[in-house]
């Protein structure tokens, strides 16, 4: 054996290494041989079928046991748990009285009372995903806002609140009362 303050020499080095690879090389041929020589089980494809759609294709096997029941509600627990959107929302979404006339104070049930106008914004395009969706919104100075529901932005001094996004409108909430922005139609042949 070495003592630790020996060096290896370049004789023993080339040995160490030798050996370390012909041990390497016998467990990779003794993998290789297991592999071969093991046999290999086929599946009857009514197990198979029986796995993917929860039902045996021929009609003897129809009676069901206490493990394809189990197999089932495994299944379902587990289609319940991957369908649920676990992703965050990006923005916390406010009250729906926070969308009056900037500067007024408006208390619970108690609903304000503000001359509505058109908007003057327009909308531009939508971006429609599951709890993710956002608006593209045209200010009358041409500045385009993204946003998304809950969010704000002011028309003519009034604050505006996103409240829902769908494909082809958004609805908003402008001085307590709830507006649709509908896209421009298109004219035939153009692209959405």
């Amino acid at each position: 054996m070495i003592s630790p303050g020996e060096r290896m020499t370049l004789g023993r080095q080339k040995t160490v290494l030798f050996i370390a690879a012909t041990v390497v090389a016998l467990a990779g041929v003794t993998i290789l041989v297991a592999g071969i020589v093991m046999p290999v089980a086929v599946v009857p494809s009514t197990s198979v079928e029986l796995l993917i759609t929860g039902s045996p294709s021929k009609e003897g096997n129809d009676v069901p046991n206490d493990t394809q029941e189990k197999s089932k509600a495994w299944r379902q627990d587990l289609l319940t748990i991957c369908s649920v959107d676990l992703r965050p929302p990006l923005f916390d979404a406010p009250s729906l009285a926070s969308a009056t006339k900037v500067g007024d104070s408006v208390t619970q049930g108690e609903s304000p009372v503000v001359q509505v106008a058109t908007l003057s914004v327009r909308l531009v395009g939508t971006i429609v995903e599951p709890g993710h969706s956002m608006a593209l919104v045209m200010q009358p100075t041409g500045d385009v806002k993204l946003v998304a529901p809950g969010e704000h932005f002011e028309d003519s001094g009034v604050a505006v609140m996103v409240v829902k996004i769908e494909r082809w409108k958004v609805t908003v909430l402008r001085a307590g009362q709830q507006m649709d922005l509908h896209l421009p139609t298109l004219a035939e042949g153009e692209m959405p």
